[in-house]
Parts: C-alpha cells; structure tokens; sequence
C-alpha cells in the first residue's frame, strides 16, 4: 500500500513538470497547461534585448559632428610644437565632446610650423566635412635692450634695500619688467651703511647688463623754505590747492614738488569761485607755513590788441584795418563786432596825404594807440596832377623877314657849292705840283 501511495505522488509530480521541461527544450514554442498557453519569463528577457540592440544601432547612425573648435597660439623660436596643440574638440550633435585621443583616427590635419622661423602659420582641421584652420605665431625670442637704474639720496637712519634704486628692464618688444620679475637673476653687489653718512656704489648685473648706482647717506634732510603764490582767477574758473602751491626747499637744495609732500601737506581755508572776493588759503607742512591770498575777480577786459601799419596814399582806410582783439582775463577775445557799439576811436588818417598818424582806441577802461603811416607811391592822384601840373608855352612862329626864305633847299645847295668848290682848288693844286 505505501509503494502504491509514492507512486501516485511521483505520477502526480511528472505530470505537472513535463510540460515545463518540454517547452524549455524548444523555446520557439509555447507551453501549455492545463489546456492554456503559457509565455516563458526568459522568453520576455531574450526579446527586449533585441529589441535595445536595434535602437542603440539607428541611434549611433544618427549622431554627426557639430562643430570642430581649434585655437590661436602663439611661441617663441625654438619652442616645441605639436598639432594637438591647437585642437580643442570636436562637438557631435548628441552633445559629446570628442578629445584628441576619441578623434585623432579621423581627423586630418595639413600645413606646416617651423619653429625655428619667425611667422604666422595656418593649420587646417578636418573632421569629416568639418573644417576649421588655427593659425600659429612663431614670434622671435623676447631680450633685454637696457637695465634702467637711478641714483639717490636719503637720510641717516633711513632704511635701504636695492629695489629702492632699480628703474626696470626695457625689453626688446617694448615691455617694462619690474624688480619682481628681474630680482632673481640680478646680482646687487655693493653695500649702503645707512648710518653713516657718505656716499656708496651698487653695482647691478642682469644677464648682460651691468650698472652702478650712487646712493649717498646725508645727514638728516629737513625743510628749508616753502615757495607759495598769490594768484587772480576768473568768476568760474575752476581751482585747487596745488595751483598756489610752488615748491618746498630741503636742506639739501632739493626741491619737493606738490606729489612729493602732498600727503604731509595741510591745506586750510575755502576759494569760492563763483563770488567775487579774496580768499586767504594756509599751508602748513612740518614746522613751515605759508598763507596764499586767492582773488576772485569778474571777467573784465585785460588788454586792447591794436597794429600799426603802412598804405599808399590815396588808399582807404578804416578804424577796423588796425584792431586785432580785445583780450580778456579769462583769455577769451572780443572780435571788432563784440565791441563795436562801446569802442571810442580818435584820430584822424587822411589817405590824400602823405604822413604818420596816430589813431586811439578807448574801450572798457583801457586805452590803445595805431600808428598808420600814409607813404606816396609815387603816382600823383588826379587832384594832384590838376594842381601841379606845370603850363606849357607854345612858340609862336616868327614872319619871314624881308630878304629871307623859309625854304631849306637854298642852303641844301649852298653847302654842296662850297664843299665843290674846295674839291676843285684841291684837285687843280695836286696837279700843278705834278
């Protein structure tokens, strides 16, 4: 009975696994069970990774270059070059960005860089039907044309360091390099005992260059004098302390611009230059100070601009022929016709008479003298020529008088019976002599 029961079971179990087991073995077919069709779980599996095969495929097929990008570069003689120096990437239309390395397969590049010449040099990329070109300066090597330094003067006491008295480094392409750039490769030999006065020599060595510097320890340098001007503006001029300011004398006859004590200096009181007036302004630096008066005046006239000048007699004249400008203290200047209506012109020039005359011309305040000089030409003017032309006498012609003929061939004649009659004695006696 119990080999009975186990067999049964066995039975029971071989007939719900065969099926399985049948449709595994030949998955193109669909299982059954209990009369209905059954779809496999690693059928599902085995068809969606086709299906994502196909798609990654027509996606791939898709995805194009978009745009190449290069670069400008530029080296020096010498230098090393190489063309995945001036490429940058290649953008495909999915977005990626290829490297060198992703597209150096299929990237062609032509021209060439000697880097041994100066010049400019072009450098095609092609990326299949992109095509970009960079260009490559090869520049010639960057020296050192001069190694400027300066010579000083401080106090004892002071401190010292050598950049104090460095300048720069002018380059050959016009650059300026600070003692920043330069201090490792300069040699500062020399020293400046700061305590003690006297003067001292650095010398300053940079590749080839080689420069002494004069530094000379003084005792203490203090102010001497403090040089200020009084001064006269305008109504609206624009002013400032420096303008009063001259200059500040040290003990050492140096003297000290506005820059040079500008941030010691104290400057007190006010110039409004928009109200007539005169404004006392105080400057005060270390034990010195010194008062500055700054007047504000109205714009007025400064000076009357006239010119002499030299005509001919019977030329034209007019007052205007010798102004030139009415100068201003805002030095504007006021044309004949700004003034024209207020201008006083005395004096008189007569153009029919030969002589010097003296024109005045008073305006604003100011007087002015022209001299014109009227000179003959020479060619009288027609009230002259009436006046001194001289009266002609015309001859009277005479009567014949008795005896007399007005006919010139009587003593035509005359004169050729004498001279034949002198030839015929002259002929008659050289023949006698015969």
């Amino acid at each position: 009975m119990k080999k009975f029961k186990t067999f049964i079971v066995v039975a029971l179990l071989f007939f719900v696994i065969s099926p399985v087991i049948s449709f595994a073995g030949s998955p193109n077919k669909q299982a059954t069970h209990g009369g209905k069709e059954v779809k496999t779980s690693s059928l599902n599996v085995k068809s969606e990774k086709v299906v994502a095969s196909k798609e990654t495929k027509d996606s791939e097929a898709d995805v194009i270059p978009a745009e190449l990008n290069v670069v400008d570069s530029s080296l020096s003689i010498g230098d090393k070059w190489d063309a995945k120096n001036n490429f940058v990437s290649v953008v495909m239309s999915n977005g990626a960005n290829y490297s060198w390395d992703d597209a150096a397969k299929e990237l062609f590049v032509t021209g060439e860089v000697n880097t041994k010449k100066a010049g400019v040099y072009e450098i095609t990329y092609s990326f299949r039907d992109l095509t970009k070109v960079a260009k490559v300066t090869v520049v010639a090597d960057v020296v050192a044309n001069d190694f400027v330094i300066k010579d000083s003067t401080i106090s004892v006491g002071s401190k010292w360091a050598a950049k104090n008295n460095f300048e720069h480094v002018l380059m050959s392409d016009g650059s300026k390099m600070s003692w920043e750039d330069v201090s490792k490769e300069t040699i500062v030999t020399g020293e400046v005992n700061t305590k003690k006065v006297g003067t001292y020599k650095v010398t300053y060595s940079y590749r080839s260059f080689e420069k002494v510097a004069t530094i000379t320890v003084a005792e203490d340098v203090i102010p001497k004098d403090m040089i200020i001007n009084n001064s006269t503006i305008v109504v609206g001029s624009k002013w400032e302390a420096k303008n009063n300011f001259d200059s500040v004398i040290m003990s050492d006859g140096t003297k000290y611009s506005w820059e040079d004590v500008s941030k010691e200096m104290i400057v007190t009181g006010e110039v409004n230059t928009n109200k007539v007036g005169v404004y006392e302004v105080t400057y005060d630096y270390r034990s010195f100070s010194k008062v500055a008066k700054v007047t504000v005046e109205d714009v007025k006239a400064k000076e009357i601009v006239t010119k002499d000048s030299t005509i001919s007699v019977g030329s034209k004249w007019s007052a205007t022929d010798n102004f030139v400008h009415i100068l201003l203290n805002n030095n504007n200047k006021l044309s004949w016709t700004d003034v024209e209506k207020e201008i006083v012109v005395t004096g008189e020039v007569d153009t029919n008479k030969a002589g010097v005359y003296k024109v005045t011309y008073d305006c604003r305040g100011l007087t002015k003298v022209a001299t014109i000089t009227v000179k003959d030409s020479g060619k009288p003017t027609q009230t002259q020529s009436n006046i001194n032309k001289p009266t002609v006498n015309k001859p009277v012609k005479p009567l014949p008088q008795t005896g007399e003929s007005t006919n010139p061939f009587i003593y035509i004649a005359g004169i050729l019976l004498i001279m034949g009659t002198f030839l015929a004695i002259s002929f008659k006696l050289k023949k006698e002599n015969y």
